[in-house]
């Protein structure tokens, strides 16, 4: 029997899927809150918002997190890694 809330274990070939629910320790996914994109666990800040205000933007952990009163810099950082995972790895020149 599949449970579409647990994680799909990581494979060989590289397979892998989130938790629907919880998917990192920091970050949860809720239909209605943000339409359902990945948010900083008691927040609407999306895991999407983080990595723009790190490649775009070029700022740190640490900077972001000041950016958001009660958000700390390991909220941050755990947003940021699963939605580095969650971003398709760009094919081999």
């Amino acid at each position: 029997m599949f449970d579409f809330t647990e994680s799909v274990p990581e494979l060989p070939n590289r397979l892998w899927g989130p938790n629907l629910v919880r998917p990192s320790k920091w970050t949860s996914i809720q239909p209605l809150v943000m339409a359902g994109e990945p948010c900083i666990l008691t927040t609407r800040v999306t895991n999407a918002n983080v990595w723009a205000l790190q490649h775009s933007r070029g700022l740190g952990d640490a900077e972001i997190a000041d950016l958001y009163p009660g958000i700390d810099v390991e909220q941050i950082a755990d947003a940021a890694a699963l939605e580095r995972r969650l971003r398709p790895v760009p094919a081999a020149a």
